[in-house]
């Protein structure tokens, strides 16, 4: 019981989800009935059954705050068709979901159709109204968004990925549901039949690569597991670091002074490096820092090439970190092979965690 109070409390169950799923696809630590049981009965909280089509959607509870809107429930929503988007601003995979989402929005709101972002932190610094508010503005999201920082209406739905859809008709009766990227055209067939409409007939999108792509790469020792061997992190600690040359595919390397906290690593000295082996085309990383900070970047040990620049970066391909959120450092434009990332990192700079894409724009 002690261990089921700590796991809800800062939120392990949701890190133990992550960590199933990626080594054990088929495996949820909510499928669990016993467990599951005593997940509810310890939050205090009765939650509803879990949805499947043709059942009564939960609804909206815990929120803390709601952005574009004042505070919503299902019953002030029936006679529309609902789309409730489970996704946290800093997530590379949801993002990626978000043109879909306006599109949608823009071309049916007129029509009885409603979003509702139900936003819900994988890092603390996400829970912060105003980091969530500036991502709002920044992605130009108009439909209401409901902030979820205690994972109440996550457990309500029984979520468990980051993005998950669910399409509620006018009678609050959950009709479709999808978990992740894609299936755009399904989905949006889906809305247009609640609304009446004809079919849209368009060829699928392609969101997987067709290569093996380095998986989602955290850094912080509660979810670190790609660090090259001869690195022992110091948890909680500021310590020296120095890795060696010779990384295995998707290894990550240390030098210099670093704090390692359970969520992130910190740079505690001006000439902190990190370097990582990785195969994609795109790659983004999540950073946070209080005060502006410039990052330089080396690939395979050579400044990086101006057609390789994003557009978080300066015209010296450095890359400006200012708040908390999904920093854009490598688009390779196509040319995808294994490479060596190197970022030089200033101090009080705070890294969290690595994503990956095969898109090219």
């Amino acid at each position: 019981m002690i261990l089921g109070a700590l796991t809800i409390a800062f939120h392990f169950d949701v890190i133990l989800q992550q960590i199933a799923l990626k080594y054990f696809p088929m495996v949820t630590i909510g499928d669990n009935p016993v467990v599951q049981k005593e997940l509810e009965k310890l939050s205090g909280n009765t939650l509803s059954p879990a949805p499947v089509i043709g059942s009564r959607a939960p609804d909206f509870v815990g929120i803390s705050n709601w952005i574009n809107s004042k505070p919503l429930n299902l019953e002030q929503l029936y006679g529309k068709v609902i789309l409730v988007d489970f996704w946290t601003y800093s997530c590379i995979n949801c993002v990626r979901t978000l043109p879909y989402l306006k599109e949608w929005y823009k071309k049916y709101a007129d029509k009885g159709f409603i979003i509702v972002g139900v936003h819900t932190p994988e890092f603390e610094f996400e829970k912060d109204f105003n980091n969530v508010k500036d991502a709002v503005k920044r992605f130009d999201l108009l439909y209401p968004i409901a902030l979820d920082n205690n994972y109440s209406t996550w457990r309500n739905f029984h979520n468990r990925y980051w993005p998950a859809h669910f399409i509620i008709d006018q009678n609050g009766i959950v009709q479709y549901m999808h978990f992740g990227e894609g299936e755009y055209i399904t989905t949006e067939n889906k809305i247009r039949s609640l609304l009446n409409l004809s079919p849209v007939i368009k060829e699928e999108e392609k969101v997987k690569p067709e290569f093996r792509q380095t998986p989602e790469t955290y850094l912080g020792f509660l979810r670190a597991q790609n660090y090259i061997p001869q690195i022992s992190l110091k948890k909680n600690e500021t310590a020296e670091y120095a890795y060696q040359n010779g990384f295995s595919n998707d290894q990550v390397g240390l030098k210099g002074t670093w704090f390692v906290s359970g969520e992130y690593i910190k740079s505690q000295s001006n000439d902190a490096t990190l370097s990582i082996s990785f195969l994609a085309n795109r790659v983004y990383l999540v950073m946070e820092s209080e005060n502006p900070a410039t990052i330089s970047i080396l690939l395979d040990e050579k400044p990086l090439q101006k057609k390789y620049f994003t557009t978080d970066m300066n015209d010296k391909g450095q890359v400006l970190v200012k708040g908390s959120r999904m920093y854009d450092i490598l688009d390779l434009k196509g040319d995808v092979g294994r490479h060596i990332l190197t970022l030089q990192v200033p101090k009080n700079v705070l890294l969290y965690v690595f994503t990956f894409g095969s898109e090219t724009k």
